[in-house]
């Protein structure tokens, strides 16, 4: 038990770095999300090879794929595309009304949120 609490608190410690996804992090991050996603929705992992193409699509965004790195371990990545949606406005209408009525929960404010997510945070 000391050594786990010893190596969480050396975590803690460390600063996360967000930076540009490279060529030489792709292995990686193909790795990284194989591990995250295989079999968990279907057979496979299908989301690999959807980052693995995404990377050469017309509508990839190069500028905005990051990796986040901790301890110079890559353990978080985020690519965005270009998109555009267009909905039929009478059927998305006629979708919501199919469900069935939900009472409303309680929804803190932006305010709220952040001094509740701040309780939670460790003291320097």
């Amino acid at each position: 038990m000391g050594i786990i609490l010893h190596k969480l608190r050396d975590i803690q410690s460390m600063e996360p770095v967000v930076r540009r996804e490279t060529p030489r992090d792709y292995s990686v991050v193909e790795t990284m999300i194989r591990i995250a996603f295989y079999n968990i929705y279907v057979p496979g992992c299908t989301e690999r090879y959807l980052v693995h193409i995404l990377r050469t699509h017309e509508d990839f965004i190069p500028e905005l794929d990051f990796v986040l790195e901790l301890d110079g371990q890559v353990i978080g990545n985020i690519m965005y595309t270009r998109a555009a949606l267009k909905i039929d406005e009478a059927a998305a209408q006629q979708y919501d009304e199919t469900l069935e009525a939900k009472a409303k929960r309680y929804q803190p404010s932006q305010e709220a949120f952040y001094i509740l997510s701040q309780a939670f945070l460790p003291e320097d």
